[in-house]
Protein backbone atom coordinates (compact mmCIF):
# COMPACT_ATOMS: atom_id res chain seq x y z
CA UNK A 1 0.00 0.00 0.00
CA UNK A 2 2.58 2.41 -0.04
CA UNK A 3 3.34 2.86 -3.47
CA UNK A 4 -0.32 3.85 -4.12
CA UNK A 5 -0.60 5.93 -1.26
CA UNK A 6 2.49 7.80 -2.07
CA UNK A 7 1.32 8.13 -5.55
CA UNK A 8 -2.27 9.04 -4.85
CA UNK A 9 -0.65 11.99 -2.57
CA UNK A 10 2.27 13.13 -4.82
CA UNK A 11 -0.33 13.39 -7.87
CA UNK A 12 -2.61 15.63 -6.18
CA UNK A 13 -0.21 17.45 -4.27
CA UNK A 14 1.55 18.39 -7.43
CA UNK A 15 -1.47 18.91 -9.67
CA UNK A 16 -3.25 20.74 -6.67
CA UNK A 17 0.23 23.30 -6.40
CA UNK A 18 -0.06 23.58 -10.34
CA UNK A 19 -3.65 25.03 -9.84
CA UNK A 20 -2.81 27.26 -7.26
CA UNK A 21 0.11 28.82 -9.26
CA UNK A 22 -2.18 29.01 -12.35
CA UNK A 23 0.30 26.70 -14.61
CA UNK A 24 -3.12 24.45 -15.38
CA UNK A 25 -4.96 27.81 -16.32
CA UNK A 26 -1.98 29.02 -18.83
CA UNK A 27 -1.37 25.74 -20.19
CA UNK A 28 -5.01 25.73 -21.15
CA UNK A 29 -4.85 29.25 -22.16
CA UNK A 30 -2.08 28.45 -24.65
CA UNK A 31 -4.49 25.40 -26.53
CA UNK A 32 -3.01 22.99 -24.17
CA UNK A 33 -5.63 19.68 -23.19
CA UNK A 34 -5.99 18.42 -19.75
CA UNK A 35 -5.92 14.93 -21.86
CA UNK A 36 -2.30 15.22 -22.53
CA UNK A 37 -1.63 15.71 -18.66
CA UNK A 38 -3.61 12.49 -18.04
CA UNK A 39 -1.50 10.86 -20.19
CA UNK A 40 1.17 11.63 -18.53
CA UNK A 41 -0.38 10.74 -15.01
CA UNK A 42 -1.54 7.31 -16.30
CA UNK A 43 1.64 6.22 -18.42
CA UNK A 44 3.38 6.82 -14.50
CA UNK A 45 0.59 5.63 -12.46
CA UNK A 46 1.12 2.39 -15.10
CA UNK A 47 4.79 1.98 -14.17
CA UNK A 48 4.31 2.65 -10.29
CA UNK A 49 1.43 -0.13 -10.95
CA UNK A 50 3.85 -3.12 -12.68
CA UNK A 51 6.17 -1.96 -9.45
CA UNK A 52 3.30 -2.41 -6.75
CA UNK A 53 1.55 -5.29 -8.26
CA UNK A 54 5.04 -7.29 -8.59
CA UNK A 55 6.02 -6.39 -4.95
CA UNK A 56 2.74 -7.32 -3.48
CA UNK A 57 2.37 -10.42 -5.31
CA UNK A 58 5.28 -12.00 -5.52
CA UNK A 59 8.34 -10.29 -3.60
CA UNK A 60 6.40 -9.32 -0.35
CA UNK A 61 4.89 -12.69 0.01
CA UNK A 62 8.21 -14.87 -0.68
CA UNK A 63 10.38 -12.28 1.36
CA UNK A 64 7.71 -12.93 4.25
CA UNK A 65 8.42 -16.69 4.06
CA UNK A 66 12.03 -16.71 4.20
CA UNK A 67 12.30 -13.60 7.08
CA UNK A 68 9.94 -16.71 9.02
CA UNK A 69 12.70 -19.52 8.16
CA UNK A 70 15.72 -16.94 8.69
CA UNK A 71 13.99 -16.92 12.30
CA UNK A 72 14.12 -20.37 12.66
CA UNK A 73 17.39 -20.79 11.86
CA UNK A 74 18.65 -17.66 14.48
CA UNK A 75 15.88 -19.96 16.93
CA UNK A 76 17.94 -22.88 16.18
CA UNK A 77 21.33 -21.64 16.39
CA UNK A 78 20.64 -19.73 19.22
CA UNK A 79 19.07 -22.06 21.99
CA UNK A 80 22.07 -21.21 24.21
CA UNK A 81 21.15 -17.19 23.73
CA UNK A 82 17.49 -18.34 24.25
CA UNK A 83 17.94 -20.08 27.54
CA UNK A 84 19.97 -17.64 28.60
CA UNK A 85 17.15 -14.68 28.30
CA UNK A 86 14.15 -16.73 29.15
CA UNK A 87 15.61 -19.29 31.32
CA UNK A 88 13.87 -21.73 30.11
CA UNK A 89 12.48 -23.17 26.74
CA UNK A 90 9.48 -25.73 26.16
CA UNK A 91 8.51 -28.37 23.94
CA UNK A 92 5.14 -29.93 23.41
CA UNK A 93 4.76 -33.69 22.37
CA UNK A 94 1.95 -34.56 20.21
CA UNK A 95 -0.47 -37.16 20.92
CA UNK A 96 0.82 -38.94 17.25
CA UNK A 97 4.03 -38.59 17.99
CA UNK A 98 5.79 -42.35 17.86
CA UNK A 99 9.26 -41.16 18.67
CA UNK A 100 11.45 -43.27 21.60
CA UNK A 101 12.00 -40.86 24.05
CA UNK A 102 8.29 -39.58 24.34
CA UNK A 103 7.65 -43.83 24.28
CA UNK A 104 9.52 -44.04 27.53
CA UNK A 105 8.91 -41.28 29.10
CA UNK A 106 5.08 -42.05 29.06
CA UNK A 107 5.96 -45.21 30.23
CA UNK A 108 8.17 -43.54 33.39
CA UNK A 109 5.42 -41.25 33.59
CA UNK A 110 2.22 -43.78 33.79
CA UNK A 111 1.01 -40.95 31.76
CA UNK A 112 0.80 -39.68 28.46
CA UNK A 113 3.29 -36.64 28.26
CA UNK A 114 1.67 -33.35 26.83
CA UNK A 115 4.86 -31.00 27.46
CA UNK A 116 8.41 -30.65 28.52
CA UNK A 117 10.19 -27.22 29.81
CA UNK A 118 14.05 -27.43 30.05
CA UNK A 119 16.22 -25.12 32.20
CA UNK A 120 19.73 -24.65 32.19
CA UNK A 121 22.43 -23.07 34.64
CA UNK A 122 25.43 -22.83 32.36
CA UNK A 123 24.86 -23.47 28.58
CA UNK A 124 28.17 -23.84 26.76
CA UNK A 125 27.93 -24.91 22.88
CA UNK A 126 28.73 -28.51 23.52
CA UNK A 127 27.99 -29.08 27.06
CA UNK A 128 25.39 -27.94 29.48
CA UNK A 129 25.62 -27.86 33.13
CA UNK A 130 22.49 -28.00 36.16
CA UNK A 131 19.88 -29.00 33.52
CA UNK A 132 16.16 -29.56 34.87
CA UNK A 133 13.80 -31.44 32.41
CA UNK A 134 10.21 -31.18 33.83
CA UNK A 135 7.65 -33.14 31.95
CA UNK A 136 3.85 -32.85 32.39
CA UNK A 137 0.42 -33.93 31.42
CA UNK A 138 -2.26 -35.99 32.27
CA UNK A 139 -5.65 -34.63 32.28
CA UNK A 140 -5.19 -31.98 33.94
CA UNK A 141 -1.67 -31.03 32.87
CA UNK A 142 -0.15 -31.68 35.96
CA UNK A 143 3.96 -32.30 36.74
CA UNK A 144 4.79 -35.74 36.12
CA UNK A 145 8.60 -36.22 36.03
CA UNK A 146 11.39 -34.25 37.26
CA UNK A 147 14.80 -34.69 35.86
CA UNK A 148 17.65 -33.38 37.30
CA UNK A 149 21.01 -33.29 35.53
CA UNK A 150 24.64 -32.24 36.84
CA UNK A 151 25.60 -31.96 33.32
CA UNK A 152 24.27 -33.04 29.46
CA UNK A 153 26.41 -33.40 26.24
CA UNK A 154 24.52 -31.47 23.64
CA UNK A 155 23.92 -32.08 20.04
CA UNK A 156 21.88 -30.59 17.29
CA UNK A 157 20.76 -32.26 14.60
CA UNK A 158 19.31 -29.03 12.59
CA UNK A 159 18.12 -31.78 9.44
CA UNK A 160 16.25 -33.37 11.49
CA UNK A 161 15.16 -30.54 13.84
CA UNK A 162 16.75 -33.04 16.90
CA UNK A 163 17.69 -31.10 19.80
CA UNK A 164 19.78 -34.59 21.73
CA UNK A 165 20.29 -34.67 24.96
CA UNK A 166 22.93 -37.16 27.09
CA UNK A 167 22.56 -36.64 30.47
CA UNK A 168 25.25 -38.10 32.78
CA UNK A 169 24.75 -37.40 36.74
CA UNK A 170 20.90 -37.94 37.20
CA UNK A 171 18.27 -37.42 39.64
CA UNK A 172 15.11 -38.78 38.87
CA UNK A 173 11.97 -38.00 40.81
CA UNK A 174 8.72 -39.28 39.70
CA UNK A 175 5.66 -41.25 40.32
CA UNK A 176 3.21 -37.79 41.09
CA UNK A 177 0.51 -39.34 38.95
CA UNK A 178 -0.02 -42.57 40.90
CA UNK A 179 -1.17 -40.89 44.09
CA UNK A 180 2.32 -40.29 45.65
CA UNK A 181 2.30 -36.89 45.23
CA UNK A 182 1.75 -36.07 49.06
CA UNK A 183 4.50 -38.19 50.07
CA UNK A 184 6.78 -36.39 47.06
CA UNK A 185 6.98 -39.21 44.76
CA UNK A 186 9.91 -41.37 43.96
CA UNK A 187 13.68 -41.19 43.84
CA UNK A 188 16.09 -42.60 41.55
CA UNK A 189 19.98 -41.22 41.17
CA UNK A 190 22.06 -42.80 38.49
CA UNK A 191 25.42 -42.18 36.62
CA UNK A 192 23.60 -41.75 32.54
CA UNK A 193 20.76 -42.03 30.89
CA UNK A 194 20.90 -45.21 28.97
CA UNK A 195 20.01 -43.36 26.00
CA UNK A 196 20.07 -39.57 24.98
CA UNK A 197 16.76 -37.86 24.91
CA UNK A 198 15.30 -36.08 22.05
CA UNK A 199 13.15 -32.85 21.81
CA UNK A 200 12.26 -31.98 18.35
CA UNK A 201 12.66 -28.19 17.93
CA UNK A 202 10.42 -27.81 14.89
CA UNK A 203 7.61 -30.12 15.88
CA UNK A 204 4.93 -26.75 15.71
CA UNK A 205 6.15 -25.84 12.40
CA UNK A 206 2.51 -24.60 10.92
CA UNK A 207 1.87 -24.99 6.84
CA UNK A 208 2.49 -22.08 5.01
CA UNK A 209 -0.03 -19.47 4.85
CA UNK A 210 -1.72 -17.99 1.88
CA UNK A 211 0.11 -14.58 2.33
CA UNK A 212 3.69 -16.69 2.74
CA UNK A 213 2.90 -17.89 -1.05
CA UNK A 214 4.29 -15.97 -4.40
CA UNK A 215 1.75 -15.49 -7.33
CA UNK A 216 2.65 -18.63 -9.26
CA UNK A 217 2.77 -21.00 -5.97
CA UNK A 218 -0.32 -19.45 -4.32
CA UNK A 219 -2.39 -20.10 -7.72
CA UNK A 220 -1.14 -23.34 -8.07
CA UNK A 221 -2.21 -24.59 -4.42
CA UNK A 222 -5.22 -22.47 -5.05
CA UNK A 223 -6.34 -25.08 -8.27
CA UNK A 224 -4.73 -28.10 -6.30
CA UNK A 225 -6.88 -27.26 -3.00
CA UNK A 226 -10.21 -28.82 -2.91
CA UNK A 227 -10.75 -27.05 0.44
CA UNK A 228 -13.49 -24.54 -0.65
CA UNK A 229 -12.04 -21.88 3.03
CA UNK A 230 -8.67 -22.08 0.99
CA UNK A 231 -9.42 -21.72 -2.18
CA UNK A 232 -11.45 -18.29 -1.25
CA UNK A 233 -9.09 -17.07 0.66
CA UNK A 234 -6.61 -17.53 -1.82
CA UNK A 235 -8.55 -15.83 -4.52
CA UNK A 236 -9.77 -13.11 -1.92
CA UNK A 237 -6.16 -12.22 -1.58
CA UNK A 238 -5.09 -12.80 -4.92
CA UNK A 239 -7.87 -10.12 -5.99
CA UNK A 240 -6.95 -7.57 -3.02
CA UNK A 241 -3.20 -7.64 -4.14
CA UNK A 242 -4.11 -7.04 -7.99
CA UNK A 243 -6.54 -4.52 -6.97
CA UNK A 244 -4.15 -2.38 -4.84
CA UNK A 245 -1.15 -3.55 -6.81
CA UNK A 246 -2.92 -1.93 -10.22
CA UNK A 247 -4.41 0.78 -7.65
CA UNK A 248 -2.30 3.75 -9.34
CA UNK A 249 -3.48 3.39 -13.36
CA UNK A 250 -7.14 3.75 -12.25
CA UNK A 251 -6.93 6.18 -9.90
CA UNK A 252 -4.73 8.27 -11.73
CA UNK A 253 -7.75 9.33 -14.64
CA UNK A 254 -9.77 10.61 -11.22
CA UNK A 255 -6.53 12.30 -9.35
CA UNK A 256 -5.88 14.22 -12.54
CA UNK A 257 -9.45 16.35 -12.36
CA UNK A 258 -9.78 15.93 -8.36
CA UNK A 259 -6.36 17.74 -8.34
CA UNK A 260 -7.90 20.48 -11.14
CA UNK A 261 -11.05 21.22 -9.40
CA UNK A 262 -9.90 20.81 -5.81
CA UNK A 263 -6.06 21.86 -5.87
CA UNK A 264 -5.30 24.74 -3.71
CA UNK A 265 -2.63 26.96 -2.35
CA UNK A 266 -2.30 25.52 0.76
CA UNK A 267 0.19 22.47 0.92
CA UNK A 268 -1.71 20.98 3.88
CA UNK A 269 -5.11 21.02 2.16
CA UNK A 270 -3.61 19.11 -0.77
CA UNK A 271 -1.93 16.90 1.42
CA UNK A 272 -5.01 16.22 3.70
CA UNK A 273 -7.26 15.78 0.14
CA UNK A 274 -4.52 12.73 -1.30
CA UNK A 275 -4.75 11.14 1.76
CA UNK A 276 -8.32 11.33 2.12
CA UNK A 277 -8.78 9.36 -1.44
CA UNK A 278 -6.05 7.11 -0.67
CA UNK A 279 -7.74 5.89 2.94
CA UNK A 280 -11.02 6.60 1.30
CA UNK A 281 -10.19 3.84 -1.32
CA UNK A 282 -9.02 1.27 0.71
CA UNK A 283 -11.75 1.33 3.07
CA UNK A 284 -14.24 1.04 0.61
CA UNK A 285 -12.00 -2.22 -1.11
CA UNK A 286 -12.26 -3.19 2.91
CA UNK A 287 -15.92 -2.63 3.59
CA UNK A 288 -17.68 -4.14 -0.20
CA UNK A 289 -14.96 -7.17 0.18
CA UNK A 290 -16.61 -7.58 3.83
CA UNK A 291 -19.91 -7.67 2.74
CA UNK A 292 -19.76 -9.61 -0.11
CA UNK A 293 -17.59 -11.95 1.43
CA UNK A 294 -20.61 -13.43 3.16
CA UNK A 295 -21.43 -14.86 -0.40
CA UNK A 296 -18.40 -15.52 -1.81
CA UNK A 297 -17.86 -12.20 -3.93
CA UNK A 298 -15.31 -11.38 -1.93
CA UNK A 299 -13.03 -10.70 -4.21
CA UNK A 300 -15.26 -8.60 -6.15
CA UNK A 301 -15.51 -5.76 -3.71
CA UNK A 302 -12.23 -5.38 -3.39
CA UNK A 303 -12.47 -4.28 -7.81
CA UNK A 304 -15.41 -2.06 -7.05
CA UNK A 305 -13.01 1.04 -6.12
CA UNK A 306 -10.96 0.87 -9.06
CA UNK A 307 -14.61 0.79 -11.03
CA UNK A 308 -15.69 4.21 -9.15
CA UNK A 309 -12.39 5.42 -9.78
CA UNK A 310 -12.58 5.06 -13.66
CA UNK A 311 -16.05 6.04 -13.91
CA UNK A 312 -16.28 9.47 -11.64
CA UNK A 313 -12.59 10.53 -13.33
CA UNK A 314 -14.19 10.25 -16.70
CA UNK A 315 -17.48 12.07 -15.56
CA UNK A 316 -15.46 15.32 -13.96
CA UNK A 317 -13.07 14.71 -17.22
CA UNK A 318 -16.01 15.16 -19.12
CA UNK A 319 -17.07 18.36 -17.14
CA UNK A 320 -13.88 19.86 -17.16
CA UNK A 321 -13.64 19.92 -21.20
CA UNK A 322 -17.27 21.37 -20.90
CA UNK A 323 -16.29 24.49 -19.01
CA UNK A 324 -13.11 25.09 -21.40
Amino acid sequence: MALPFGFVVSVVFLIGKWVADGEILAYRSLGGDVLALLWVVMLFGTLISVISTYSSLEWSPVNRSKFDQLKKEILWTQTNLLLEERGEIGFAFHSDEQSKTSEKLNALAGERIRGASLSVFDASDDLWKNLRIVLSGGPNEEVLVVIHARKAFVEKRKDKGELVLDLLDVDLEYGFSTGEKAAGGQFLSFERWKEPIVFQINQEARPKGVKRMGFTELLSAIVRSEDPQFRNEGISLLSKNLSFGTSPFFLGILLVPIGILGGKSESLINLSLGLAIGLGFYAMGLLLSGLMGKHDLGFAGWWAPNIVCVLLGMILMIRINGNR
